[in-house]
């Protein structure tokens, strides 16, 4: 199967991330044959893609004239997809219109990863895009959410419920497992100490992710729990630090977008 990946990007991210791992996991399938497209620039995965050989392309199509480029899709992806699998909503709504300007005979299916709780928080363009979704949902031969709230919000939204399915999100056990020898060793390197009760969040800082609500819930039982320590790993979450009193900084470790600890 041939399989065109549509996405708005490829820097870090949940979704990203998903679409790197099953890319590099279908690298050696000789019955599959995948590709990117972003719809903006390579991002920090999509560089390092590129540079292990893969094939991603990226539009960057926040230049406007840049949309040309939808235009000529059939010289640039190396292959006929089979399938136009769209990740997210604005990749997924350029998977359906490239389907129609450069491959008519392709599916396309897109992919929902998140709810709808913080609907309201989202960027006006995006909550456009999302309605523009609902209308159009009825043409992709399938819908995938990675988790049944998101698919239930999304078709109380309006979106067609005939072809949806819930796909959760995977990770590889032997890789995430517990580690002794690393946990000592990360723990030095952010100075917590073998008491500290650790909680935290790695992901971008966004209103979905409600940082803020760990932060008071962290600051709230500080004072019953002293050995509370908050870790933070996620674009932006540095910026959190406007939430915490100069008297409570030390209980938090805000490090921001990062590729390793440990020299792993």
């Amino acid at each position: 199967m041939k399989t065109l990946h549509v996405i708005t990007t490829m820097d870090t991210g949940g979704a990203e991330m998903m679409l790197n791992k099953l890319v590099r996991a279908a690298e050696n399938d000789k019955s599959q044959q995948m590709a990117i497209l972003s719809l903006g620039r390579f991002g920090t995965l999509g560089a390092k893609l590129r540079e292990d050989g893969f094939e991603i392309h990226a539009l960057e199509l926040r230049k406007s004239f840049h949309f040309l480029k939808l235009l000529f899709l059939r010289k640039r992806i190396s292959f006929k997809p089979d399938v136009i699998q769209g990740w997210m909503y604005h990749g997924n709504v350029f998977a359906t219109l490239i389907k129609y300007l450069a491959f008519p005979s392709a599916e396309t299916g897109w992919s929902i990863r998140q709810s709808l709780s913080y609907y309201k928080e989202d960027k006006p363009m995006t909550r456009f895009i999302i309605r523009l979704s609902a209308w159009l949902s009825f043409l992709p031969k399938a819908i995938i959410y990675n988790s049944y709230i998101a698919k239930e919000q999304h078709e109380d939204f309006g979106y067609s419920s005939k072809s949806s399915v819930v796909i959760p999100n995977g990770f590889n056990i032997e890789i995430f497992k517990p580690d002794n020898e690393m946990r000592s060793h990360i723990r030095q390197e952010l100075g917590l100490e073998p008491n500290h009760f650790v909680v935290g969040n790695i992901s971008r800082n966004h209103p979905v992710k409600n940082f803020k609500l760990l932060v008071d819930a962290v600051l709230r039982v500080s004072d019953e729990i002293p050995e509370i320590r908050c870790l933070c790993i996620g674009r932006d979450t540095d910026r959190l630090m406007k939430f915490i009193p100069n008297k409570k900084s030390h209980l938090f470790r805000l490090i921001g977008e990062c590729k390793k600890f440990g020299n792993t």
